[in-house]
């Protein structure tokens, strides 16, 4: 009698990751996963407790893909990293970003944002703060220029995942950030100086 054969949850996990990044959150299922790891759909139930289980392992993985796009060096500047890697992860990962963002949103556990935040704070370097690159800004200017310039990169990140926007390169989208971004900064120092 063939044996049968074994999947652990990580297996489960990888092949439920590798659906939705190649067909989107909707395909998810136990057959699809079943599909993937070429087995029957026993496995996948006596394995994992419920489907949440696997979505929350696959929402921290997702997470972990978007900090490799953040920290990505393409500029001098961290934060204009964070939105480029941002958009072109909605743009490569259009999958991903949408199970993200629109179709399964859920805020991550204290934990798994302390982890995310540490590696982000160690990818960026330890000397990075918005003090630095806003010395002429106000506190109430830095939070203000950090909710427009979020909004802004949310936005077109949106618009290139799905589609609304099409041929727009890095070079176009540092473009856009920075002139944007040159704007919110203008802005905020109307605001005046470290007040709160």
């Amino acid at each position: 009698m063939p044996r049968k054969r074994q999947f652990t949850k990580d297996m489960i996990v990888d092949a439920a990751f590798k659906v939705i990044r190649e067909q989107g959150w909707p395909s998810l299922s136990a057959r699809t996963i079943a599909s993937e790891l070429r087995s029957s759909t026993m496995p996948i139930y006596s394995c994992l407790k419920s489907m949440d289980e696997i979505e929350d392992k696959i929402r921290s993985r997702t997470y972990e893909v978007l900090l490799d796009y953040e920290t990505k060096k393409v500029t001098e500047n961290p934060f204009l990293n964070l939105a480029i890697g941002y958009i072109v992860f909605a743009q490569e990962e259009t999958n991903l970003f949408k199970f993200l963002f629109l179709e399964r949103p859920k805020p991550l556990s204290k934990i798994e944002q302390e982890t995310l935040q540490a590696k982000a704070s160690k990818a960026l370097g330890e000397d990075v703060s918005l003090e630095l690159y806003f010395k002429e800004t106000s506190v109430r200017g830095m939070n203000d220029i950090t909710l427009k310039s979020w909004i802004f990169t949310h936005g077109l990140a949106m618009a290139l995942s799905y589609g609304v926007l099409t041929d727009v390169n890095q070079i176009k989208i540092i473009g856009l950030l920075q002139e944007t971004g040159q704007a919110f900064v203008e802005w905020a120092k109307r605001i005046g100086p470290n007040t709160k």
